[in-house]
């Protein structure tokens, strides 16, 4: 699902929400209408179709997958969230793209903030001044110095990878732009860096507001001399909190504020159907106490990137 300007529309008449059965939990400030008394002039229909459909399924996925990797759509829409939460000036020269890459305006807005995924590669900006790689990922295999440094062979394959992509939509970029920034490190047994893309985002953003509310002016090479480093410390338990509830608020919100979002009894070792990343998914809720099946550690991550054009 794309995000800003670029998001793609959904035709009202193809949109179509599905009403089951279930224990929900009640506090008495609204009457349970059972599933047999529903029909679809009972069912608000969303404002923003797309939105709805985004936030469901980034919300799904988001309860359901518990502990395990982040996919592209949930970070999407928390991160959109982000952006629009930033003063009108600070997102007049700023921009987060979808994970799943840019659309036409790219060149419209001189500091871009890319989630990228480390397995894909009017106003125009076609100049990269600074870029960095901000990726939490740290080498199992321990330095002389006795620490898990960066896999910096990772972050070099992003680099490239991202100068290519620069390149092919004419922008003029060399090596003399890297800048090799920091964050907080994520531990060898945690399995998505979802959160951490998440925060790292929150932060930067955090960077570029407070920099322009004390200077009172767009962050260049000549203002601002580096990118600057991220905090040490991050709660991915903390963000995927904040996130989940980023996606509640965003979907009641496509519907005019006139749903709830409910908390629903599911009964252990039950398979869910549910849509994660547009695809029907079969769930074991058991596996929600650990890893997927199958999953290991570090793999399907996403590593951050940010960049000045």
């Amino acid at each position: 699902m794309a995000s800003g300007s670029g998001q793609r529309p959904m035709e009202r008449e193809k949109y179509t929400i599905h009403v089951g059965s279930g224990w929900g939990f009640n506090d008495g400030t609204f009457l349970h209408r059972p599933s047999t008394a529903r029909t679809m002039k009972d069912v608000p229909e969303p404002y923003l179709p797309a939105s709805a459909l985004a936030s469901a399924i980034g919300l799904n996925h988001l309860q359901l997958v518990h502990n395990s990797h982040i996919r592209p759509v949930p970070i999407d829409v928390s991160t959109k969230h982000l952006w629009m939460c930033q003063p009108e000036h600070v997102k007049d020269v700023t921009m987060v793209i979808p994970p799943c890459g840019p659309y036409d305006e790219f060149k419209t807005k001189p500091v871009v903030i890319w989630p990228l995924e480390d397995a894909k590669g009017s106003g125009v900006f076609d100049i990269v001044e600074m870029s960095g790689i901000y990726d939490p990922r740290r080498d199992p295999e321990i330095g002389a110095d006795g620490k898990h440094h960066p896999i910096y062979a990772c972050t070099s394959r992003v680099e490239r990878h991202l100068e290519e992509f620069l390149r092919k939509r004419n922008y003029i970029i060399d090596a003399s732009s890297r800048r090799r920034v920091f964050c907080a490190p994520m531990p060898l047994d945690e399995v998505s860096t979802g959160e951490r893309c998440f925060s790292n985002v929150k932060q930067f953003l955090n960077c570029i507001t407070e920099f322009m509310i004390a200077n009172g002016r767009v962050p260049t090479k000549e203002t601002m001399a580096e990118l600057p480093n991220l905090s040490r410390w991050a709660n991915p338990y903390a963000e995927r909190i904040e996130m989940t509830g980023i996606h509640a608020w965003s979907l009641m919100a496509a519907f005019g504020y006139k749903a709830r979002i409910v908390v629903e009894s599911l009964i252990d070792n039950y398979g869910c159907d549910v849509m994660a990343d547009v695809i029907n998914r079969i769930f074991n809720l058991k596996m929600r106490r650990g890893l997927d099946a199958g999953a290991e550690p570090g793999s399907g991550s996403l590593g951050q990137v940010a960049f000045y054009l």
